[in-house]
């Protein structure tokens, strides 16, 4: 992933991913952040999406879940843009660069207009 400026507000650090393809089993994005052990808590659409088309995931470590990304879609407009946000830097890049290693799509610091 090539360095990008990241938005901060409100102690979040947030991507913007433009247009993504499918997206991965959500588990294999806990998975690629902590190891394939690791024990991690998860919530979002993966169940009452179309396989690879969830748009919702929250991912946190166990036990004390202050590691944690989360990512929704910016508005039920097209083109789909999944904002991609975590109170450490390393989780939403990592998540970020993961997503869009496997979805394709592209990269903004500020959602399209």
């Amino acid at each position: 992933m090539t360095k990008i400026e990241i938005a901060q507000g409100g102690g979040m650090f947030t991507y913007y991913l433009i247009s993504p393809g499918e997206r991965p089993y959500f588990a294999s994005v806990a998975y690629h952040l902590w190891g394939r052990e690791c024990d991690f808590d998860s919530d979002g659409n993966d169940d009452e999406a179309l396989a690879g088309g969830w748009t919702e995931l929250t991912v946190a470590l166990r036990p004390d879940c202050e590691e944690r990304v989360d990512v929704d879609p910016l508005d039920q407009h097209e083109p789909l843009v999944l904002v991609i946000r975590s109170e450490r830097d390393h989780l939403a890049q990592a998540t970020a660069s993961f997503l869009q290693a496997y979805c394709g799509g592209t990269f903004a610091d500020n959602p399209p207009r």
